[in-house]
C-alpha cells in the first residue's frame, strides 16, 4: 500500500518546478524530485527544520528556518500510509525576497531611499559649512562631533545602498556571470587612460586564467572605487597599480599607489574555473 502511494506521488510531483520531498514520520527523506543537493533539504533528514513543531505535523502551511533564512513550505500528511509519510513542498525562496519582489514594496523602498539620500546631502552641506565656521573660530575640538554625525550619515547611506542593491538583485537587473578578470582589467585600464588623459596612469599585473562570478556593472564599479580610494589617500602619486592573483580558491585584487604598497586597498572574490 505504502509503495503504491509513494509511486503515485512521485508521478504527480516529479515535474514540479517546486522543491518536493517525501519523508517518513521521522523526516528521513525517501524521495526528492530534484537531483541537486539543495541546501534546504540537504542530507538524509530534515528533522531539525520542524523541531519546534508539534508532531505529527498536520497538513498545512509552515515557516521553517535554516541558516538564518525563513522559508515557507506546505505539508501534506498521509497518516494511512503504513507508519505515515509527509510530502513537503517549498519553492526554496526566502520570505524576505518574496516580500520585496512586490512592485509596490519596491517602489516604496526606492522612494524612501531617495528621500534619505536627499536628507544626507543636506546634512553634508550644512556640516561642511559648520565645519569651516568652527575652524575659522579656532574651535577645533568641537569638529569631532561633526565627524561623528557624518560617520553615522555614511553608515545610513550604506544601508540604503545595500537595500537598493537587494531590490535590484531580486528584480533580476543584477546578472551574475563568469568574468575574465584579466580581460576586464585591461579594458578598464584602457578606458581610464582615455578619460584621465594620462593625468593618472593605471598599470596592471594580472595572472592569466583568472575567473570570478559577479555582476559586470558592480565589478567595474568596485574597480573604480578602489582606484579612487587609493588615489585619494595619496593624490601626489600619478601611477596606480592593479594586481590580481589566485590565492587558493579565491582571486585577490590589490590596488597600490606608485608601486610602493603604501596605502593599498584590496578585495577578494570567489574564483570559478
Amino acid at each position: 500500500m505504502q509503495n503504491n502511494i509513494i509511486e503515485n506521488l512521485k508521478d504527480l510531483f516529479k515535474y514540479s518546478s517546486e522543491n518536493v520531498v517525501i519523508t517518513d514520520y521521522d523526516f528521513n527523506i525517501l524521495w526528492s524530485n530534484k537531483s541537486e543537493d539543495y541546501f534546504l533539504f540537504g542530507g538524509k533528514s530534515c528533522r531539525e527544520l520542524f523541531q519546534n513543531e508539534q508532531l505529527p505535523l498536520k497538513s498545512g502551511e509552515y515557516n521553517v528556518k535554516q541558516n538564518g533564512l525563513t522559508f515557507a513550505c506546505r505539508i501534506i500528511n498521509y497518516p494511512d500510509c503504513e507508519n505515515g509519510i509527509y510530502v513537503i513542498q517549498t519553492d526554496e525562496e526566502d520570505i524576505m525576497f518574496s516580500f520585496i519582489k512586490c512592485h509596490g514594496i519596491q517602489e516604496f523602498f526606492i522612494n524612501q531611499a531617495g528621500a534619505v539620500r536627499q536628507a544626507i546631502t543636506g546634512i553634508t552641506l550644512s556640516s561642511s559649512s559648520l565645519h569651516k565656521a568652527l575652524e575659522e573660530a579656532d574651535l577645533y575640538s568641537d569638529q569631532k562631533y561633526l565627524d561623528i554625525i557624518m560617520g553615522n550619515c555614511y553608515k545610513l547611506l550604506k544601508t540604503v545602498a545595500n537595500t537598493t542593491e537587494l531590490i535590484r538583485y531580486t528584480d533580476g537587473s543584477i546578472i551574475i556571470k563568469k568574468i575574465d578578470v584579466s580581460t576586464v582589467l585591461k579594458e578598464f585600464t584602457k578606458k581610464c587612460s582615455e578619460i584621465l588623459e594620462r593625468n593618472i596612469e593605471i598599470r596592471t599585473e594580472v595572472q592569466e586564467d583568472l575567473y570570478i562570478k559577479a555582476d559586470m556593472e558592480r565589478f567595474v564599479s568596485c574597480l573604480l572605487s578602489l582606484a579612487v580610494l587609493v588615489n585619494g589617500k595619496n593624490p601626489e602619486n600619478n601611477i596606480i597599480l592593479f594586481n590580481a592573483e589566485k590565492i587558493g580558491r579565491f582571486v585577490s585584487i590589490t590596488v597600490k599607489a606608485d608601486r610602493s604598497g603604501f596605502d593599498g586597498s584590496s578585495r577578494v572574490f570567489t574564483r570559478t574555473s
